[in-house]
């Protein structure tokens, strides 16, 4: 709702046809008026025009953006498949901190993908020193240096040991004060994406079969081998157009990990030395050589984690006790630098950003890098960016309005995509319909919405057009987010609408045919109203003028959201009653002109003599 006292904001639209328009504060005091004495007439003719030098109210309390105010699924199994830090001696360090010395380390960038039984999924970013310890650090420390690549970094952490003998931990990891790269990774020339796959489109996947302590190889490396020949293979040369095509080099029985020191840790220098040992074994020296190793144990029930995967350019992928092909596709997937496939539900405010919805761990069954019941459906747009391999072949690449026929992805031909990017995201507009690697959509792939943490039970996913979303630009990790649309579906119906959050853009299904699903975009601006969030109520309380019996209050109000006349709350002193603003005001559609010029008040409240406390409140709808 929107709380008037004269004066207010003048909006963009309203500015420029010469009209005011108020906004509510919850400190600024009622009007307060002199009715005339009983025996006088009230006026005539209006004697108020617009204002136009009034003041900004909000009725949330704050400056409103100028014309605005403010009111306003059966059980999923698990998903398988440099900033500056702290200066030493800060306020809340432990004692004897402010005198511990900067650690420095020389080690090996190392980042993984780390599925969690539980449907958490993390990715973590390690420096590994040449003895095999391993120290996690802090992310946003090391964005901008590829995996594989040997630094010397300068660390708050006490000690290397301690960071050796932590788990790997979502959002953990030490701070980095400095960082120098001493020698780049073997491909470091292709990051922060692969750059339509630098290397060879022909890429060898070496598997081992092994075992930790106490454990014997429950898998054959011929089985392994034939998983990746018959399965995952075709997947990848399908969903990427032969820009990838895996093919089995080495058959291992590696036997068993001797350093994993105990029968039950998990620790990070575990991990990591787990997977360097593989990789050695393979003959792969280290990540982001563009070279691939998949090894798989029996079940470690010390580490709670599906799988985990070196998240770069070629690397190590540990199957923790898997063996479904489609979980070996989602690790191979990381170390081809992707993230994975999650989703945004309970959005609020037709904000579609990480703080104003429920992210979704794995709830984008359309696709490989999420967790589906059934099939498993091809790589989506939002990963095939990172890959390089978004074109005007496959895909129509926007900056404004256009209408596109998108073919069904499934069908893995033709432009299968609308991509445009606004408002610091990327999105991608995609036709799932039931064909090819999709078809069971019609009949039974399941998923779920919320993520696979919040999974009671599976929900059907449905053929249609999709949208999906990655927070900024597509890079080497980058997440993308399957985006519940209005009504909380994930599927835009035939005339449904999607506006992104900063109202640049809206996209509408104008139809569905044999020939594919064909979708507009058009300029916020252009789109009907209601389609975008359009915000609280917005206009003005003109003049409030004393007369024979009462105050006569003028003025205007209108929703955005709505070209229909909307009602505002009179009150004196407290006690009000609805009144329609219906008065045609020509020059109120001339600043609103969808919204037409039935939008005025020109009303007499009952009041006594003397100063009385008036408000007046436009209605949110």
């Amino acid at each position: 709702m929107l709380v008037f006292a004269p004066g207010g904001a003048v909006s963009a639209a309203a500015e420029n046809a010469g009209l005011a328009t108020s906004a509510a504060t919850p400190d600024v005091a009622d009007t307060v008026v002199e009715p005339a004495p009983a025996s006088d007439e009230p006026s005539a003719t209006p004697s108020a025009t617009p204002s136009a030098t009034p003041e900004a109210l909000d009725s949330d309390g704050g400056s409103a953006p100028e014309g605005a105010g403010a009111d306003e699924q059966e059980s999923a199994a698990a998903p398988v498949p440099g900033a500056a830090a702290p200066e030493p001696g800060a306020a809340d360090a432990e004692p004897g901190a402010a005198d511990a010395e900067p650690m420095v380390l020389v080690g090996e960038v190392v980042r993984v993908a780390v599925e969690v039984y539980d449907g958490e999924a993390f990715e973590a970013t390690a420096v590994v020193a040449e003895s095999g310890d391993a120290l996690q650090v802090a992310e946003a420390d090391l964005a901008g240096v590829p995996a594989g690549a040997t630094v010397e970094i300068t660390t708050t952490a006490a000690s290397v040991a301690d960071g050796a003998d932590a788990p790997l931990e979502a959002d953990g990891g030490a701070d980095v004060s400095e960082v120098t790269v001493l020698a780049p990774a073997e491909l470091a020339a292709v990051e922060p994406t692969v750059a339509s796959l630098a290397g060879p489109s022909s890429r060898t996947v070496d598997v081992l079969a092994g075992a930790l302590p106490g454990q014997t190889p429950s898998v054959m490396p011929s089985t392994l081998a034939d998983i990746v020949t018959t399965q995952v293979a075709p997947f990848w040369r399908e969903s990427t157009g032969s820009a990838v095509q895996f093919q089995v080099g080495d058959q291992l029985a590696v036997g068993t990990y001797s350093g994993w020191s105990t029968s039950e840790g998990c620790t990070t220098s575990q991990i990591l030395g787990f997977l360097s040992w593989a990789g050695e074994r393979a003959g792969v020296a280290s990540s982001g050589t563009g070279e691939h190793v998949v090894v798989h144990t029996p079940r470690w029930n010390a580490c709670g984690f599906a799988g985990v995967a070196h998240v770069a350019n070629g690397g190590v992928a540990w199957l923790n006790g898997y063996t479904t092909w489609s979980v070996m596709a989602h690790e191979l997937g990381h170390t081809l630098e992707l993230g994975h496939s999650n989703s945004r539900t309970g959005c609020t405010g037709g904000d579609y950003s990480a703080i104003a919805c429920r992210n979704g761990e794995y709830g984008d069954a359309y696709d490989v890098m999420g967790t589906s019941v059934g099939g498993t459906g091809p790589l989506g747009a939002a990963h095939l960016a990172t890959l390089g391999l978004i074109s005007s072949s496959n895909a129509v690449i926007a900056s404004g309005p256009v209408t596109a026929t998108l073919a069904p992805v499934g069908g893995l031909t033709g432009q299968r995509f609308l991509t445009f990017a606004t408002g610091g995201a990327t999105y991608y507009v995609e036709y799932r319909a039931a064909v090819g690697r999709d078809a069971d959509l019609a009949t039974s792939r399941g998923g779920c919405p919320a993520g696979v943490q919040a999974c009671s039970g599976t929900t059907r996913y449905v053929p249609g057009v999709v949208v999906h979303r990655v927070d900024g630009v597509p890079s080497r990790g980058s997440d993308s987010y399957l985006l519940a649309l209005p009504g909380e579906s994930f599927v835009l119906p035939v005339g449904g609408w999607f506006a992104t959050p900063d109202d640049a853009f809206a996209v509408q299904v104008t139809g569905i045919g044999s020939g594919g699903a064909t979708v507009r975009l058009v300029r916020g601006a252009d789109a009907p109203l209601g389609v975008l969030d359009g915000g609280p109520p917005v206009g003005n309380l003109e003049s409030a003028q004393g007369v024979a019996g009462g105050i006569r209050l003028r003025g205007w109000a209108l929703d955005p959201d709505t070209a229909a006349s909307t009602y505002v709350w009179v009150s004196v002193e407290g006690a009000g009653r609805p009144v329609l603003a219906n008065v045609s005001r020509p020059d109120v559609a001339s600043a609103f002109p969808q919204h037409g010029a039935s939008h005025g008040f020109d009303v007499v409240v009952p009041a006594q003599g003397g100063a009385r406390g008036v408000c007046v409140t436009a209605i949110n709808v």
